[in-house]
């Protein structure tokens, strides 16, 4: 329930969509599976919330890694990509490529 005493039920498959929401639950096969619900953590710490509770249900590390875009158009990278990337203070350097985009870290 909203501050106005509505509640919102969306459904989606889209974690960057769900990262709004105050309460997520996981179904599958008509059965709630798990429950995570945003206490303190902003939307972006809630985003890898999401993705953790997706990894712990399919009993492995989940496979794709999302950048999550605030208002202002800035990213923030999944908290275990920090160390791949070997970054030079803050700077990534993006490569665009066919139907993709590169993150390298600046040597």
């Amino acid at each position: 329930m909203n501050r106005n005493g509505q509640t919102i039920l969306m459904v989606t498959h889209d974690v960057l969509s769900a990262s709004y929401c105050d309460r997520i639950f996981f179904m599958q096969d008509g059965v709630i599976k798990a429950k995570v619900e945003k206490v303190r953590e902003n939307r972006q710490e809630f985003f890898s919330k999401i993705l953790d509770a997706m990894s712990k249900m399919e009993g492995r590390r989940h496979q794709d890694e999302y950048v999550v875009m605030d208002k202002a158009d800035q990213g923030r990278i999944p908290r275990e990509m920090d160390g791949i990337l070997r970054t030079d203070g803050n700077v990534i350097k993006v490569e665009p490529q066919d139907d993709k985009v590169i993150l390298r870290g600046k040597k």
